[in-house]
């Protein structure tokens, strides 16, 4: 089965499952057999430090919301590890000060570990402009005092401004920079590629300097052409890429690029990219919806479904893809919550296949449908192709003519009925599309 996965099917899911081992770690949530610690979702990155797989996203979040929010995550039993945010949010100290208030519950023997992921806005791009983003980020996660152990990941958050997103502003941004940044180096906008591949120097000598104990270092919004040009020229591969959904299933060389040097990808906008958009596309939700029902099931009878929510994230984290919802609410807290999400039951290849074409669809605004094949097993009589209405009955033409051996293909819908007619309308043979949206049924007709 795990061959299968790994060499056996082309979608980019499959790909990233890179053993039964990791299978089964990422997609159980539990106590260790003493019952002390609990084992959340995680992964190994290429340099053998553990990252969660489930964290909250709280770089956009309002400032007066960040120590509750951040405080309640940690203290409320839901199994937080991570918490992304970023340098040009203005929240570090913010987000530091609250992690340490929601472990403060914990004896001296608790695990008082949370990750930070952090980035390098792009008016900071260039060597001495980078150290100076990092240099702030740490003395603001880890101030004196710091009862946690905030364990910081550091990312460029973009590869260079572009003029042509409407809300990027290069020259007025870089306008506003106060004087000690500007004295660091050049506009980074006025040597876009050079600036990125000085600031990724800077953090990989920051890396290795054991003064600023980062733990990884990675990029953000970099699609696979910048991956392939900073893989040319680095001396250590990112351990990370964090970036929009869309471009994981849209950027058809990114999968395989992160697959060959062993480059974790870690995807925001989850919610609003895929899960919000059930109106775009009502089949694929649906699909979603009685995947849930039928992964409660798989836990017991009385275990509740599963929200279609809970289904993507688990897709995805069983893909050995990491998520950073944010959290409007406390009860979104927990339904996108690492416990929660950790409880979905792993789901096989065509079940993971499935729900990738569901996410695909939604995020596209392009629905589901089923496939159906039909093909003549006749040697010497012609067929006719009807469908049946299914409300009021009526035969509807769909092929006039389907020659002996010939076959034909499209798309469908479950439980839809189609009728084989003899050329002089003689005999009729019905048959009923038994397969789900995303999936292909092939008929074999003979009358």
């Amino acid at each position: 089965r795990i061959v299968k996965m790994i060499f056996g099917l082309s979608s980019w899911s499959q790909k990233f499952l890179v053993s039964a081992v990791l299978l089964v770690q990422i997609s159980i949530y539990s106590l260790a057999d003493d019952g002390s610690e609990e084992v959340f979702p995680h992964v190994t990155l290429s340099n053998d430090r553990i990252f969660p797989l489930v964290g909250m996203g709280v770089g956009n979040l309002e400032q007066e919301l960040i120590e509750e929010t951040v405080s309640a995550a940690l203290s409320s039993g839901l199994g937080y590890k991570m918490i992304d945010t970023a340098h040009a949010s203005k929240n570090e100290a913010e987000v530091s000060a609250a992690i340490d208030l929601g472990l403060q519950g914990l004896g001296e023997e608790d695990d008082k570990t949370v990750h930070v992921v952090t980035k390098v806005w792009y008016t900071h791009l260039g060597y001495e402009r980078t150290q100076f983003s990092v240099k702030e980020s740490l003395k603001a996660l880890r101030p004196e005092g710091l009862k946690s152990d905030i364990r910081v990941h550091v990312l460029l958050h973009w590869p260079r401004c572009f003029d042509e997103i409407e809300w990027m502003d290069c020259d007025g941004e870089e306008e506003a920079l106060p004087d000690e940044v500007k004295n660091l180096g050049s506009p980074p906008h006025l040597s876009p590629d050079l600036a990125w591949q000085q600031s990724w120097k800077a953090l990989e000598d920051m890396y290795e300097n054991e003064e600023y104990k980062i733990e990884s270092i990675g990029v953000s919004n970099f699609d696979s052409k910048d991956i392939a040009a900073l893989i040319g020229v680095a001396r250590i591969a990112p351990h990370i890429l964090q970036g929009n959904i869309w471009s994981l299933l849209n950027d058809e060389e990114l999968p395989e690029l992160l697959s060959q040097n062993k480059i974790h990808f870690q995807a925001y906008d989850v919610m609003n990219g895929v899960v919000n958009q059930e109106e775009q596309a009502p089949n694929a939700f649906n699909l979603l919806e009685r995947f849930g029902h039928g992964l409660g099931d798989d836990i017991s009878e009385d275990h509740g479904p599963f929200t279609p929510a809970q289904v993507i994230l688990a897709w995805l984290i069983q893909s050995n893809v990491s998520i950073i919802p944010r959290a409007s609410s406390f009860d979104h807290m927990e339904e996108n919550g690492p416990k929660t999400v950790g409880e979905v039951p792993p789901m096989d290849p065509d079940e993971l296949d499935t729900v990738e074409q569901a996410a695909w669809s939604l995020l596209m605004g392009e629905d589901m449908a089923a496939s159906a094949t039909f093909v003549n097993k006749h040697e010497d009589t012609l067929l006719k192709l009807f469908w049946s209405h299914e409300d009021t009955g009526e035969e509807v033409p769909v092929l006039e003519s389907l020659e002996p051996g010939e076959t034909f293909e499209t798309n469908t819908h479950p439980g839809h009925v189609f009728i084989a007619y003899s050329e002089d309308m003689a005999r009729r043979s019905e048959v009923v599309v038994q397969a789900d949206y995303g999936q292909h049924e092939e008929f074999a007709l003979e009358l």
